[in-house]
């Protein structure tokens, strides 16, 4: 009848063809890199998603954010669930109001139960903890970690296969496709709106959304089209222009 909605009835109204709900995927911070890359995994076929991360949404950061005034004050986990759940009601969705360190000691088999992990957390101490704790668990797993530069100078995917965790420390530490020369910058990059508040590194919403969206096909070939993917890495570069307007160092290469 018309009255029954399934998630098949769904899909082959859309697609054309029925499709089995079938990936589990992690996301470990959800602000504005991670919110609006989950724009686009959304209209995936993806059955499951576990969403980690401890803070609100402020208001200062809505401009780039994917969602808006309505949620301020709320965990980022539950207005990301809220909406996925709103388009597709037959989606589960778990959410975890901590940091990752802490879920892992409580559910060691977080990265495990999962197909793919995205860790998104902007954070070099946060991702070399992770990659150790995965080189050391003998992870079976594939993970992304993806952050961006100041200005959207550049937006970076790392894509590692389990057995790659000890390379993909090194790169990270040592990581060679970055554009900004970020001694020469030091006082533009990080910028205050008073000396009591707390910092925050500039990028317009504008330059994440042209990143995303160039790289993501790159996303979709590895989770859905490859049975047999090797690491490897994806750079994005801004515009170089608007970069020499605002008289930032550029790297030399």
């Amino acid at each position: 009848t018309f009255s029954e909605i399934t998630p098949n009835r769904l899909t082959k109204r859309t697609d054309g063809v029925e499709r089995k709900l079938s990936l589990s995927i992690n996301m470990i911070g959800l602000g504005s890199v991670g919110s609006n890359l989950l724009h686009f995994l959304s209209k995936l076929n993806i059955k499951e998603f576990n969403l980690v991360d401890p803070d609100v949404l402020s208001i200062e950061n809505i401009y780039r954010h994917n969602y808006g005034l309505n949620f301020i004050h709320e965990f980022k986990t539950k207005v990301v669930q809220y909406n996925l759940l709103n388009k597709n009601p037959f989606l589960e969705v778990n959410t975890f109001e901590k940091n990752i360190s802490d879920l892992i000691k409580k559910k060691p088999s977080f990265f495990s139960d999962s197909d793919y992990s995205f860790l998104i957390t902007g954070n070099t101490r946060s991702e070399l903890y992770i990659l150790n704790y995965l080189q050391e668990v003998k992870t079976d797993k594939p993970l992304f970690i993806i952050w961006v530069e100041p200005y959207m100078a550049s937006g970076q995917i790392m894509y590692i296969e389990p057995e790659d965790m000890v390379k993909a420390k090194d790169l990270l530490i040592n990581y060679p496709h970055h554009i900004l020369n970020s001694r020469e910058n030091s006082d533009k990059l990080y910028l205050k709106e008073g000396s009591c508040q707390s910092g925050y590194y500039p990028y317009s919403e504008n330059y994440l959304i042209l990143f995303l969206s160039t790289c993501f096909p790159y996303i979709y070939d590895i989770i859905f089209r490859n049975s047999k993917n090797k690491s490897h890495t994806i750079s994005w570069y801004g515009d170089i222009n608007f970069l020499d307007n605002l008289e930032l160092v550029l790297k030399d290469n």
